[in-house]
């Protein structure tokens, strides 16, 4: 029968050395600290987003002082307002005279109104796009009903929303609104 084989001189493999067994643990705990530094970047760039996040509400009131149509930013960021679209009785309305010709108020009405596409509106800030007087709102009354108002607005990471009246907020990519449908302020 022949000798065994002295044991210094078997074959030691990787995984029975202790320095291969170091390295190997330093290269998996390594592969462990890329990863979570990965999903920690990835976690800090949606907090700076969401740190900044608008959300623009458009409000149609009628109160004592008549009717009031606000855009409100009720997110942490400014919203930075994109192309504006209106509709009454479900025709595009191209400028503030069309408007009041739908709405049957007619030239000798008198108004306040503010310029909206191309603005940007403060977190927690909003802008009166138009206010009509007491005097006026019961003859608009029911014209009014068939009014809307959509918009589309960004953040400052140019992340942006459709928003309007009565409607629920949508992601799009980009602002695009046809020429032929924006409203000219």
């Amino acid at each position: 029968m022949p000798d065994p084989i002295p044991h210094e001189s078997r074959p030691v493999r990787w995984w029975q050395r202790s320095d291969s067994l170091i390295g190997f643990s330093a290269i998996i705990l390594s592969m462990c600290a890329v990863s979570v530094s990965i999903y920690q970047a990835h976690l800090m760039r949606v907090q700076q987003r969401m740190s900044v996040w608008p959300n623009v509400e458009v409000l149609l009131e009628r109160g004592v002082s008549g009717y009031r149509l606000t855009a409100v930013n009720t997110g942490v960021g400014p919203a930075r307002i994109g192309p504006v679209r209106v509709v009454v009785n479900e025709e595009l309305v191209h400028s503030w005279a069309e408007l009041w010709d739908r709405l049957g108020l007619g030239e000798e009405f008198t108004f306040n109104f503010g310029t909206i596409g191309g603005r940007v509106i403060p977190a927690n800030g909003s802008v009166v796009i138009v206010n009509v007087p007491p005097e006026h709102a019961a003859s608009i009354a029911r014209t009014i009903q068939t009014f809307r108002v959509s918009m589309c607005y960004c953040s400052v990471f140019d992340e942006c929303w459709l928003t309007g009246m009565n409607r629920l907020e949508t992601d799009t990519d980009v602002c695009a609104l046809p020429e032929s449908e924006r409203f000219k302020n």
